[in-house]
């Protein structure tokens, strides 16, 4: 997900290339980023100035090491901004004690693209300018939604930080029935994806609802209507909240 962000904040002209720096520790990886064009060091080895944006693009099950060993290297007027799961404002501020603008977020999978969602949360009321350039660079790799609460990042984390899977999920389910009808697997493939993509892109360009373009699909008496009492009967809306709510209880767990 750094590199994602990375590679918005080239695509968009957001910051010069040279103010992006990237610490990775593995050879690897370091090779992979540095076609971006931008520095990638194994270590942190100069200061944070005042103003500057670190991205937390991190494991939660190294953040106390990492952020430890990075805090006395950030200044107190730095912008911190946090994409790891579960990982709270309250343990941020005690690896990070007196620094004041702390951010979590929650972007996807879908940012790789420049069209993802980030959902974020501050631990303080920002300045314009901080505000301002916060959201050049979260708006680098798609749309954005502040909340007001923090526990809306874990909501969030439930429903557009997992999302993804879900519609790949129910692809799956379609491939394998289309394939139940006769089909070539490269052809359900075809035939599922580029629905996928069709229907996500009327969404983007119709300026009616969700909801209208299911109805616009669904003639009376059709087949449409017969898959979707199909799904009404199976409860598919009881088993999607469902779902929803066991990963929230997941997100909560991992704090």
């Amino acid at each position: 997900m750094g590199a994602a962000y990375a590679r918005g904040l080239i695509d968009s002209k957001t910051i010069p290339i040279s103010r992006v720096t990237i610490v990775e520790p593995d050879a690897a990886r370091q090779h992979e980023l540095a076609v971006l064009g931008v520095q990638v060091v194994s270590a942190l080895s100069r200061e944070i100035q005042a103003n500057d944006l670190v991205i937390l693009a991190i494991k939660p099950q190294v953040a106390e090491t990492v952020c430890t060993a990075l805090n006395p290297r950030v200044s107190e007027s730095a912008i911190l901004v946090s994409i790891m799961a579960g990982v709270a404002i309250d343990s941020l501020q005690a690896y990070f004690p007196g620094k004041r603008v702390l951010v979590r977020a929650m972007p996807n999978l879908p940012a790789r693209l420049g069209m993802g969602v980030t959902v974020f949360y501050t631990s303080e009321v920002l300045t314009s300018a901080s505000t301002s350039f916060l959201n050049q660079v979260l708006t680098s790799v798609g749309k954005v939604l502040e909340v007001s609460e923090e526990a809306l990042i874990d909501a969030a984390t439930a429903i557009s930080g997992s999302g993804p899977a879900y519609f790949y999920y129910f692809a799956e389910g379609l491939i394998h029935a289309a394939t139940e009808l006769g089909f070539s697997k490269e052809a359900a493939e075809l035939l599922v994806r580029q629905t996928f993509i069709g229907a996500a892109s009327l969404t983007e360009n119709e300026p009616c609802s969700i909801v209208e373009l299911r109805r616009q699909v669904t003639s009376k008496g059709g087949t449409t209507e017969a898959a979707l009492e199909a799904f009404a009967n199976g409860q598919i809306h009881t088993i999607t909240q469902h779902a929803v709510q066991v990963a929230l209880k997941r997100a909560e767990e991992l704090r």
